[in-house]
């Protein structure tokens, strides 16, 4: 009776019959030829999913960048769709390798094995370790490494850091904390790691790694420990990272914060220079603790006699008011 796109209607038995009729072998038929406009119009009439597929991939692959991405956006195939975008700007900037072209293709089809052997019989080793990371997939990056990475002296591989950190990124978004921050140490990122164990609140492995870092190189990174001491209430390995660095301003000023009047005053007596700082935050504890003629004393040796007539005047008026003359 008559026909559309790749349907037959059949008059048979006064019942109207409807035969599907396969383009696929005369669409691959332009397909071999090269010839993809008319390979597009004969999909439009009626093919597979594989065939539209296959369309855009040859297409892209021959630079044909309009009828590729209208054939992987009839099928929705939104990372091809990107891929043909990128893969035209780097060919209109005369930049597009085909190698990595076809590498690509084959990554995105889920052959990584095989887009990992072009990769690398083409001297890409960087482009097939980013496809494996990109994909999480960091045990096979790290094979790659292990397999085709350069040596440094010694015959050490020489490992990328931003390998390490994006598997450090991974492992910490997985809850893997502590894998992330062993991590972070393997790449030198060791703010990175520190933060992580000082928000688990794991003192101990940063007073390892504090102990593991140079004073002249990381500066920064132990005085980020102490920190995150001081911040814990740890008074004892404060200490350590401040004798580390060698900074006795801050030493001081721990023992002040934590109220640790002996070893503040035994610093003092090495450091006569700073004698004078501790006398004023000492009177105040005294003070505090209702040993007053101790805090005149003190005060007097912070050169504040006004705040030690003060405490005369309160107690002096405590006294009136209590009848304790």
């Amino acid at each position: 009776m008559g026909f559309k796109g790749s349907k037959i209607f059949c008059l048979s038995d006064k019942a109207m019959n409807t035969i599907d009729v396969p383009q696929s072998s005369t669409f691959h038929r332009f397909l071999e030829k090269k010839d993809f406009a008319m390979g597009y119009r004969l999909a439009c009439v009626g093919v597979t999913i594989s065939d539209w597929r296959e369309l855009g991939i040859e297409s892209l692959v021959a630079k044909d960048f309009y009828h590729a991405r209208k054939a992987f956006m009839h099928i929705r195939e939104l990372k091809f769709i990107d891929l043909c975008e990128l893969a035209e700007q780097m060919h209109n900037m005369r930049n597009l390798d085909e190698v990595w072209l076809q590498s690509e293709i084959l990554a995105y089809q889920g052959k990584l094995k095989e887009a990992c052997s072009n990769f690398i019989k083409n001297n890409m080793l960087d482009k097939a370790i980013h496809m494996y990371t990109s994909l999480k997939k960091f045990n096979e990056a790290n094979e790659l490494i292990k397999k085709h990475g350069k040596k440094g002296e010694g015959g050490n591989l020489l490992m990328d850091p931003s390998i390490l950190c994006k598997q450090a990124e991974f492992e910490r978004d997985s809850g893997n904390w502590k894998e992330a921050a062993s991590l972070y140490q393997q790449a030198n990122k060791f703010k990175e790691a520190i933060d992580l164990y000082g928000n688990q609140g794991n003192l101990d492995q940063i007073m390892e790694l504090c102990k593991s870092l140079n004073k002249q190189t990381h500066t920064p990174e132990i005085e980020m420990c102490a920190k995150h001491f001081r911040r814990a209430g740890h008074h004892t390995f404060a200490k350590q990272a401040y004798l580390r660095l060698g900074d006795i301003k801050a030493l001081m000023n721990l023992h002040v914060e934590c109220q640790k009047w002996d070893e503040a005053f035994m610093l003092a007596k090495q450091n006569p220079d700073m004698e004078s700082t501790i006398y004023l935050p000492y009177a105040d504890w005294l003070s505090a603790q209702d040993r007053f003629e101790e805090a005149q004393e003190a005060y007097k040796k912070a050169k504040r006699p006004d705040l030690s007539l003060k405490i005369i005047e309160f107690l002096a008026s405590n006294a009136i008011s209590e009848k304790r003359f």
